[in-house]
């Protein structure tokens, strides 16, 4: 007989409180020793292990706890192809919250450097694995499978913006909080819509991997540019104003494609997912959680604006 079981969301919090005090203490410390081995722990030790370990000690069941289930076809290129169409929209609409948010408070130059920068292609390789499939896998089974479950007694469109602003929280990094948050608004959208948690790992480590490709390519044409000199390379502004219309018209039509391809998911949403009334207990256990990671980050920038 299967062990029907499943988490609540006086679970998810006290999961979700244990999930930060090591990620805040275990995971930085480990990282300021080696960036590449205190990834390694946050992401596989303390979210694969906390995740992990909190199912089997409470006896939930694994697989739906997870949404480990069958991969629906043709979701997991749908995945790929929604990072890649979403990825130039998210970056430019963190970029206007970056400018704003720059306003008050300055950039540190630490967070520039946060992520080296892949040098080569087995340099590209190596931080593909640790900085895009280990958060793909783990983080994905985190926040779209166990809290993700955890809260199914809250409506749909509740339990996936929760997880979302929780998920952007967890980053503790005020100039990269919108990109996060709405990475798992469609992360959650296609976790809930496929009942399966591998659609959204694929997306994660999709746009983490584009990311990390990007990154190389900059690193290797500014070593280039280096060399050239381009103090004199002035557009006129006709061509400035028609580059900038141009780039937002690509920005529309991509948000576009993304907004059809969300819709083109497989849906099996009534055949798995039954909606229950969240109790009154259950959302103040959410809210206290939330309210919990805005503490924590208005330390951080607290501690940042010291560093800048």
């Amino acid at each position: 007989m299967i062990n029907k079981k499943m988490p609540t969301a006086t679970a998810a919090f006290v999961y979700y409180i244990i999930l930060n005090i090591l990620f805040l203490t275990l995971g930085a410390f480990t990282q300021s020793i080696n960036l590449h081995f205190g990834i390694f722990v946050t992401e596989a030790v303390i979210l694969g292990g906390l995740t992990f370990f909190t199912i089997k000690s409470r006896d939930y069941n694994l697989i739906n706890t997870l949404a480990l289930g069958e991969k629906k076809r043709g979701t997991l290129v749908k995945s790929f192809f929604l990072s890649l169409l979403s990825y130039p929209v998210l970056v430019f609409l963190n970029a206007i919250v970056l400018m704003l948010v720059t306003k008050f408070l300055p950039y540190p130059e630490s967070l520039a450097n946060a992520i080296p920068t892949p040098k080569g292609f087995i340099g590209l390789i190596i931080s593909i694995l640790f900085f895009a499939v280990l958060p793909g896998v783990f983080e994905e089974l985190a926040f779209r499978g166990f809290l993700f479950k955890a809260l199914d007694r809250f409506k749909p469109s509740t339990k996936i913006f929760l997880t979302a602003l929780l998920f952007g929280l967890f980053h503790y990094n005020p100039f990269n909080f919108v990109g996060p948050f709405l990475m798992g608004l469609s992360f959650g959208y296609i976790r809930h819509r496929t009942n399966s948690i591998y659609p959204s790992m694929i997306a994660h480590a999709t746009n983490n991997g584009i990311a990390m490709v990007l990154a190389s390519i900059m690193g290797a044409t500014a070593d280039i540019n280096a060399e050239l000199d381009t103090s004199t390379l002035v557009l006129p502004q006709k061509a400035e104003i028609m580059v900038t219309v141009f780039s937002i018209a690509i920005l529309l039509l991509l948000a576009f494609g993304v907004y059809k391809l969300l819709r083109s998911y497989p849906d099996y949403r009534e055949k798995t997912t039954r909606v229950f009334e969240a109790s009154s207990r259950d959302k103040m256990f959410m809210a206290l959680a939330v309210i919990l990671s805005i503490i924590i980050l208005a330390i951080n920038i607290v501690a940042l604006s010291k560093m800048a």
